[in-house]
């Protein structure tokens, strides 16, 4: 889900989206180690400017921050990350 703070028709606008999702993971760590499953519940939030070059393409920037919780041990990791990316909207 995003969620822009500007009026469409600027240059530049300013977002903020989030998500969550449910992960299932098949692993294989070797000969020593067996095979197994495990699932995790992830949610993020990102937000940053994007800069459009036209009506359709964008170059986006955005910090942002994810936790992640493993079902099979209880286990939590939480993520800060950075990104650079592009848009392409078929109709803006």
């Amino acid at each position: 889900m995003r969620y822009y703070f500007l009026d469409v028709e600027n240059v530049a606008n300013i977002f903020i989206q989030g998500k969550s999702g449910y992960r299932i993971n098949h692993f294989n760590n070797g000969p020593s180690n067996p095979k197994g499953n495990s699932s995790s519940v992830f949610y993020a939030i990102d937000a940053g400017p994007v800069i459009y070059f036209n009506s359709s393409v964008g170059l986006e920037f955005t910090l942002g921050w994810s936790t992640s919780k493993v079902a099979v041990d209880d286990s939590k990791v939480n993520s800060l990350k950075f990104g650079i990316g592009f848009q392409i909207h078929l109709k803006k």
